[in-house]
């Protein structure tokens, strides 16, 4: 069964980032999604390398060292909240 994961990424001096899930699909759980999200991840690292922007060795060094950095930082997702389904804050 395909699912539709949206991530919505404002990008500025504070990156704000929503993701939320197709209503008409079954709701995946956050490990479900969390796998998903990391599959895709994977992906765009060993597409790095075949566009030739950079090898996929790097931007998987890079990718460990973010995420290790926003689970050290005591600022990083410190304001981070789950919305229920009928909010008018998850609409996408």
């Amino acid at each position: 069964m395909k699912h539709q994961i949206v991530v919505i990424a404002d990008i500025g001096e504070r990156t704000d980032i929503q993701i939320a899930q197709v209503d008409s699909q079954r709701k995946l759980n956050f490990r479900e999604m969390s796998h998903v999200m990391v599959d895709a991840i994977s992906l765009l690292i060993k597409l790095s390398s075949q566009n030739g922007e950079m090898e996929d060795y790097e931007l998987m060094t890079e990718v460990i060292e973010h995420i290790n950095h926003n689970f050290v930082s005591t600022k990083a997702f410190n304001d981070a909240k789950i919305f229920s389904q009928n909010t008018e804050e998850d609409d996408v």
